[in-house]
Formats: C-alpha cells, sequence, structure tokens
C-alpha cells in the first residue's frame, strides 16, 4: 500500500553567516525531527560576484550525529578542528561526529549549490571519534542506477544506503538512504520501502523537492474507483517542498515490500527529489530530541555539554 503524504513544509530562503542563503526543513519549530533526521537543508544557489568571495557558514559544535554535504553544483571547503576536506560538484562528504567535532563549511565558487543533512546516530555510537568518507562521481561511490518507471527513465545517484537494487559504499548505523532521484515527464515510479519484517517501528522517509513537481500518494479517487469517503488522493510536492510521508501501521500481517512510495509525474513536467529514509533510533518514534541553535541532541544534558565543551574549546580549533 503506498504512503499517503503526513505533511508539507513549504520552505523560504533565510541568510546564514555573512550572506549564505538557505532553505531549511528541519528542523522548524513545531518539527524538531523526522526520527532518524535531525536537519534538512538545502544550501544556495549561492552568487559570488567578487573575485575570490566566499560565503561562509558559522562554526558549529557537533556531536552525535553523521552529517552528510552533498554539493550538487560549485565547490565547498568542509572545515573541522579534526581536518579539512574540498567537495567539488557531484561530490559528498559523510561525517560522523559521535564524540565531538567543530564544522564550518565554505562555499568557494559562483552558483554554489548544495544539500546538508544530519543523522543521529544510536546510542552506542554517540562516543566514537570523528571520521569522515568523501565519496565521488568518479568513483563506484556514486553510481548511477535506472529504474524502469511506466514511460522513461528513471535515474538515481545514491550516495548512501540502498534503493532500487543499487548499494552504495556508505552505510550508516541507521540503515538511512540518501538519493537523488530525476524522473522524466509522465512517469509513475513505485520504492519499495525497506521495511524487512514486522516491528515496533517503521522507516521514516522524507522527500525534498529539487526541480519541478510531481504528486506522491496513493492513486487518485478516479483512478482506484472507491468510494471518495475512503479514499486519499496523491499530494503534490513541489521544489523547496520537503514532504513527511505518513507510517504505516504496523502489523502482523506486514510483508515485504508492502510498504511502497509511489510518485507520479504529469505530462510536460519532470521532478528531481532527495530522498531520505531511515530506522528511527532510541527506544521509541517518538523520543524526544533538545534543540538549541545548531544543535539537536537527545537530552538537554547532552546539549548543554556539547555547548559548554565549544565554548571552552574542548572540541578543537578551526584553521584559516
Amino acid at each position: 500500500m503506498p504512503r499517503v503524504v503526513d505533511r508539507i513544509i513549504n520552505t523560504s530562503v533565510r541568510q546564514e553567516g555573512d550572506g549564505l542563503p538557505v532553505r531549511r526543513g528541519l528542523p522548524i519549530a513545531d518539527l524538531v525531527h523526522a526520527n532518524p533526521f535531525l536537519l534538512v537543508e538545502e544550501v544556495g544557489p549561492v552568487d559570488l560576484t567578487a573575485a575570490g568571495a566566499v560565503r561562509t557558514a558559522p562554526p558549529r559544535p557537533a556531536r552525535g550525529y553523521e552529517e552528510l554535504t552533498w554539493m550538487l553544483e560549485g565547490t565547498a571547503m568542509h572545515r573541522r578542528a579534526s581536518g579539512a576536506t574540498a567537495v567539488a560538484a557531484a561530490q559528498a562528504s559523510w561525517v560522523t561526529v559521535g564524540s565531538g567535532d567543530l564544522l564550518r563549511e565554505e562555499f568557494l565558487a559562483a552558483n554554489t549549490r548544495g544539500i546538508r543533512v544530519w543523522i543521529a546516530l544510536p546510542r552506542s555510537e554517540r562516543r566514537v571519534e570523528p571520521r569522515i568518507l568523501t565519496v565521488g562521481a568518479t568513483t563506484d561511490s556514486l553510481r548511477t542506477v535506472s529504474a524502469g518507471g511506466v514511460r522513461g527513465k528513471v535515474e538515481v545517484q545514491l550516495i548512501a544506503g540502498s534503493l532500487l537494487s543499487a548499494r552504495a559504499p556508505v552505510q550508516p548505523q541507521t540503515r538511512a538512504t540518501v538519493a537523488r532521484v530525476t524522473m522524466p515527464a509522465d512517469t509513475t515510479l513505485i520504492v519499495a520501502v525497506d521495511s524487512i519484517e514486522p516491528g515496533p517501528e517503521a522507516p521514516t522517509v522524507l522527500l525534498y523537492g529539487l526541480d519541478g513537481h510531481a504528486r506522491v500518494g496513493h492513486l487518485a479517487r478516479a483512478a482506484v474507483g472507491i468510494h471518495p469517503a475512503r479514499a486519499l488522493d496523491e499530494q503534490r510536492v513541489d521544489a523547496h517542498d520537503l514532504a513527511v510521508l505518513r507510517n504505516p501501521v504496523t502489523a502482523p500481517s506486514l510483508r515485504y515490500n508492502d510498504d511502497e512510495v509511489r510518485i507520479r509525474t504529469e505530462p510536460g513536467q519532470a521532478f528531481e527529489f532527495l530522498w531520505l529514509s531511515g530506522f528511527p533510533v532510541g527506544e521509541r518514534a517518538t523520543e524526544p530530541f533538545v534543540r538549541l541553535g545548531a544543535l539537536v541532541l537527545r537530552t538537554e544534558a547532552e546539549t548543554l555539554q556539547a555547548l559548554e565543551d565549544f565554548r571552552s574549546g574542548k572540541l578543537g580549533t578551526l584553521g584559516p
């Protein structure tokens, strides 16, 4: 049964740091997390008009999650107290910040555009030392697969996890999947969610629109031929929308591939989007998180301790 859209977050541009345009889907005031996802942002496009100009995000303490910086266009420098990594177009850095690190991004080229995603770590992984993996289109780390739709060809660029029979080298502890999907017009894509067996939690699934629009969910009432009162129509998802899909009710009868997401483009309209799915961490999917500025951690004590470590210099310093 296809999932339906539980809510749509319409993002808007705000300025961060020294004029860095950011669209934030998570966290927002009434949705601090969509377990295990803590942050979903689109950065840019950045217009650097002055020669040698740089747009810089403010430095921030990081602890207890995995962070993806995926450059769709342009180049960024991902600086950390533990080192620095240049991330070019079509490349991504995957940073695990368990015990803590200090992070800052610098966007170096005109028309730079990127995605930032934070994924909460299980409690057992929250004290691991920082580590980083850089993946790019020139290796098998960022692979492109084709998925059959009703018409046309669906292209998938996979950074982490597994999707449509492809498996990325980055396999997060939360079994999260991050992919960029491009659908041509007049195409239907049905993706089986990784519900391997019945359990207390089902994976969280988010879709973030990058370009165009599509309809997500059940077939329209006229198409399925059932009473309107018992049907839920598709909902339209546009560019810069973050769609939070409703988790199915877990039952003993739930079978592999019963849980799926149906995405349909209309004639003359393609759709490009970010696919995010992952199993909740913690004792339950609704276990609260505490947000304080850029920090989103599991408890108030963890958050206050991270801030104290940041202020006292325990997380290190950033180079020039």
